[in-house]
C-alpha cells in the first residue's frame, strides 16, 4: 500500500493554502471546505502520523476521503489552537443576566454595538452567533447535575464588557448557573467536521485523538465497511468541551462499523449516531416520485442508485407501505429527487409518506469503549441491521442507547430489527434531563396499529446499572424485549428529577420479559 509517513512532531497548519472544494455533509451545514488532507479516487492508502499532533488554525476540515477504498489513518491527534467555543466561570447569573470571566488570551473577543464577536487569533474567521449556554461542573469536568443548557439560536443576546475580561451577557436564560462553574458559549454552525467520509469502502481509523473540531468529530456517508480502534475524543488542556457535536456519525453507511477500544468524552452531542434518511413525497405523477429533502443539513446527500428497493413508510404510524423498486433516477438539484418506480400502482402511496433505502444500512458492533462527560447521549443506533453493543462503560449526562426514527425535524430513520446489550456498565447516566429512560426506544410514533411494531426484538442481558432513578427502560412498539440477570444499585450522586417510580415503561409492544423490582429504588 502507498504510506504516507510524517515525522513524529507537533505541526502547526494553516489553512491559508489548503484545497477547497464544496461539499453536502450530512447533518452539517454545506459550502466550500477547506481542506488539509483531500484523499479522493484512491485506493489502498495508508496515512501515519507516528503519533504527531497536528494543530490547525482557522476553519478547516482536517481529513477528507472521497471515493476510495482501502484507507487507513493511524496515529495522530486533531486540535485547533483557538476553538469553535468559548469557555468562561460564572461569576453571577440570574434569568435576564449572566456574567462571566473569560480570557482573552486563549478566547479572542471584542465587542461592537452591544454584541460580542469571537474571533480567532490570525484573524482568519469571527463570528457573532450564539447557539448554546451549556453549565459544566468545574472540577468533575462534566455537564452540571441537572442542566440541559440554554438555547440561544432564537434570541439577541447583548453584551458588554463590564471589566477586562469580565462581560456581562442579557438575554432570557432558562437555566441560572452556579457561581464558578464553567459556561461552554458554543458560537459556530455545523461547517467542518474532523474527519468525514463519504462513497468509500474498506476504512480504518486507528490510534487518533480527537481534541476538537467545530462540528463533529468523524462523519462518515454512503460508505462501506468502517472500522474505529483506539479512537479517542477528549478536551485538550483545560478545556471543557472536546467536539462541538457528535463523536462520530454514519449516514446511510453498509456493510459494517466496528467500534471498539474508543472513548468519547466531552463532546456536546452523541457518542455514536448511525442512521438512514428518510425524503418526504413531494409530489406523484403515474410511476414517478418526486421527493425533497427533510431537513436543510441534508440537502444533496444522495442516497439512491438504480435498482434500489426502497421502502414506502407511513408518517404517522412508522409501518411500511410496500417495497419498491427504483429503475431510474433524476437528481434535480439539492433539494429536490425524482425516482422513476416500477409498478407503483401496487401500493397505496400518499404525499408526505417517505421513502427509507432501508437495505443500505450497516450491521454495528461497538465493543470495549466508554462514552462520559458529554452533553446529550451515549448511543443512538437506528440501524435494522444486527447491533452488538458489550463491555463498554456509560456515564452519560443523557439517555446512554437510544433507537428510534422521527419524521419531523431531522427525518432520521428507521426502526431496529435485531439488538443485544450485554455486559456493559451503565452509571449514573441521565442526570442532566436528556431523555427518559437510560436505554430508550423512543420512536415517534403517532398513531399505532394494532398487531404492528416498528422494532422487533431487544436483548439486555448481564449488565450492570447504577441508577440515579429510574425509568431503566422506555419502549415503545417493539414486538418483543428480554431484560434479564441485570445488577440494579441504587446511586445517590444526583438529585432526582423525573419523578417517576417505574423501572419500565412500555408503549404498545408485544411481550416483555422483564426481570426487575421497582422497590430496589
Amino acid at each position: 500500500m502507498k504510506t504516507l509517513k510524517i515525522e513524529k512532531d507537533t505541526y502547526h497548519l494553516y489553512s491559508n493554502y489548503n484545497n477547497e472544494e464544496y461539499l453536502f455533509i450530512s447533518n452539517h451545514d454545506h459550502g466550500l471546505k477547506n481542506i488539509y488532507n483531500n484523499i479522493k479516487e484512491s485506493n489502498n492508502y495508508i496515512y501515519d502520523g507516528s503519533g504527531s499532533t497536528l494543530i490547525f488554525h482557522g476553519r478547516t476540515t482536517p481529513f477528507v476521503i472521497q471515493k476510495s477504498s482501502n484507507i487507513i489513518l493511524k496515529n495522530f491527534t486533531i486540535d485547533f489552537v483557538r476553538p469553535f467555543f468559548t469557555e468562561g466561570s460564572v461569576i453571577s447569573s440570574t434569568h435576564n443576566k449572566v456574567v462571566l470571566k473569560i480570557d482573552k488570551l486563549k478566547y479572542p473577543f471584542k465587542i461592537e454595538n452591544n454584541r460580542i464577536v469571537f474571533f480567532d487569533h490570525e484573524n482568519s474567521w469571527e463570528n457573532t452567533y450564539i447557539k448554546w449556554f451549556i453549565e459544566f461542573d468545574r472540577d468533575k469536568k462534566r455537564p452540571a447535575d441537572g442542566k440541559k443548557g440554554n438555547d440561544l439560536r432564537a434570541q439577541n443576546v447583548f453584551a458588554k464588557e463590564i471589566e477586562n475580561n469580565i462581560v456581562e451577557f442579557t438575554a432570557n436564560f432558562t437555566e441560572i448557573h452556579k457561581e464558578g462553574n464553567i459556561i461552554n458559549i458554543t458560537h459556530e454552525q455545523r461547517f467542518n467536521p474532523g474527519i468525514f467520509i463519504n462513497d468509500s469502502k474498506n476504512i480504518l481509523l486507528e490510534n487518533i485523538i480527537i481534541n476538537h473540531t467545530g462540528a463533529m468529530g468523524i462523519i462518515a456517508q454512503n460508505s462501506k465497511n468502517i472500522t474505529l480502534d483506539h479512537i479517542s475524543v477528549k478536551p485538550s488542556g483545560d478545556r471543557y468541551v472536546s467536539t462541538n457535536n457528535d463523536a462520530t456519525h454514519f449516514v446511510n453507511c453498509s456493510g459494517y462499523i466496528n467500534i471498539r477500544n474508543c472513548y468519547f468524552s466531552n463532546q456536546l452531542d452523541d457518542g455514536v449516531n448511525v442512521q438512514g434518511i428518510y425524503h418526504p413525497i413531494n409530489s406523484i405523477d403515474n410511476n414517478i416520485l418526486e421527493l425533497k429533502v427533510g431537513h436543510f443539513q441534508q440537502e444533496g446527500v444522495f442516497l439512491y442508485k438504480k435498482g434500489d428497493k426502497v421502502a414506502v413508510v407511513n408518517p404517522l404510524t412508522h409501518a411500511k407501505k410496500g417495497i419498491i423498486k427504483i429503475t431510474k433516477i433524476e437528481y434535480i438539484n439539492r433539494q429536490y429527487i425524482k425516482l422513476s418506480i416500477k409498478n407503483l400502482s401496487n401500493i397505496e402511496i400518499s404525499v408526505n409518506d417517505c421513502i427509507e433505502n432501508f437495505n443500505n444500512m450497516p450491521q454495528l458492533i461497538i465493543e470495549k469503549s466508554t462514552f462520559k462527560n458529554n452533553r446529550a447521549r451515549g448511543i443512538l443506533t437506528s440501524t435494522n441491521k444486527p447491533v452488538k453493543i458489550f463491555n463498554n462503560n456509560f456515564f452519560t449526562s443523557g439517555s446512554a442507547i437510544c433507537c428510534g426514527g422521527e419524521m419531523g425535524f431531522w427525518y432520521e430513520s428507521g426502526s431496529f430489527d435485531n439488538i443485544k446489550i450485554i455486559n456493559n456498565n451503565f452509571i449514573n447516566c441521565g442526570y442532566a434531563k436528556w431523555g427518559l429512560a437510560i436505554i430508550s426506544i423512543n420512536s415517534e410514533i403517532k398513531e399505532f396499529v394494532e398487531n404492528t411494531y416498528i422494532n422487533n426484538e431487544l436483548l439486555i442481558e448481564n449488565n450492570t446499572f447504577e441508577i440515579v432513578e429510574p425509568p431503566i427502560l422506555n419502549l415503545i412498539s417493539i414486538k418483543k424485549c428480554i431484560f434479564n440477570n441485570n445488577k440494579i444499585i441504587k446511586s445517590n450522586d444526583f438529585i432526582p428529577h423525573k419523578n417517576i417510580d417505574k423501572l419500565l415503561i412500555a408503549n404498545h409492544c408485544n411481550e416483555v420479559i422483564f426481570e426487575g423490582d421497582d422497590n430496589i429504588l
